[in-house]
């Protein structure tokens, strides 16, 4: 078990930095590198490949066909572990977009902050807040890029 709690201190601890460039620092040069790059989607996106492809067996009627199969997959810490590495790699792919898209509508960096900082912490919570500033900045409901 051991194994599981330092792969999960680390999924966090790891993205802390990339979740600070955001925050602090959107338009540095190393935070396009870093943060608006495939390698850290590459890193968690296989860890999560190979915590599926590697992985024991499930407990009897575990699945994703129900929400009971589900939850039973939930008791493996294997199974907890790739969904946790899912999420947080989807929460900052959401915040990356965020930053990204807020500079091209010319949103300033200080409307980010609270964003940000919540999707990092509660994921679609921090999307919401970030839409609902997004509209009140440009008055536009559309997430077409043009």
């Amino acid at each position: 078990m051991q194994h599981f709690e330092l792969i999960y201190l680390l999924s966090n601890v790891l993205l802390l930095p990339a979740w600070l460039l955001l925050i602090v620092a959107p338009e540095w040069r190393w935070t396009e590198r870093l943060i608006h790059s495939i390698w850290i989607p590459v890193l968690y996106s296989a860890a999560v490949t190979i915590m599926v492809v590697v992985r024991p067996a499930a407990a009897e009627g575990a699945d994703i066909g129900s929400l009971h199969g589900f939850m039973l997959l939930l008791d493996s810490p294997w199974f907890s572990l790739a969904i946790w590495l899912q999420l947080v790699l989807f929460d900052l792919f959401i915040g990356a977009w965020e930053s990204r898209d807020a500079r091209r509508l010319g949103i300033h960096a200080g409307w980010m902050v609270v964003p940000l900082v919540a999707t990092y912490i509660f994921g679609p919570p921090g999307l919401l807040i970030y839409l609902v500033v997004r509209y009140s900045r440009t008055r536009s409901a559309s997430l077409a890029e043009q």
